[in-house]
């Protein structure tokens, strides 16, 4: 397992199930090490504008945090953070250095690669589970981010 996947996945219970654990599900930002290092990508003039946006976008990161694998609309997670789908992707993309979408597919597949190395589920479920439509689209994507197939990473864990 990688490494970031293991600061963000732990397999805990008596059951076998997968749980979150570590920066994924945070109580509060402070607490997902957001100290405001990034806050200070945020283009403003006032500074307490540029707290507010970097709060509101952070909120919209816990949110995808823990809702990744409903994979919620971009448009709920702008919602949810109170600010415009525009403003958000762009905001969120200047502060992360990825686009929502992009942030949640990594999410997915990660935690899709937690599932393959540590569990004998089969690829269809695993891609089921993560939310992606087919095996197909869950093998061409894992493939772009890990520049291997899902069955080569899973017999190397092994």
């Amino acid at each position: 397992m990688s490494s970031w996947a293991a600061t963000h996945f732990t397999s805990t219970s008596a059951a076998g199930k997968l749980r979150l654990t570590g920066t994924l599900l945070p109580e509060s930002y402070e607490a997902a090490g957001y100290d405001g290092l990034y806050k200070y990508n945020i283009q403003c003039v006032k500074t307490i504008t540029r707290d507010d946006i970097f709060n509101k976008l952070v909120e919209g990161k816990m949110y995808m945090d823990r809702q990744f694998l409903s994979n919620p609309a971009i448009v709920k997670v702008a919602q949810h953070a109170c600010l415009s789908k525009f403003h958000f992707c762009r905001q969120f993309k200047q502060v992360f250095g990825l686009s929502p979408y992009q942030y949640i597919l990594k999410k997915r597949l990660m935690y899709a690669l937690l599932l393959l190395q540590q569990t004998n589920m089969h690829l269809a479920q695993a891609a089921s589970i993560t939310g992606f439509s087919d095996i197909f689209t869950f093998s061409k994507a894992f493939k772009r981010q890990f520049n291997a197939a899902p069955s080569k990473l899973r017999s190397c864990a092994g």
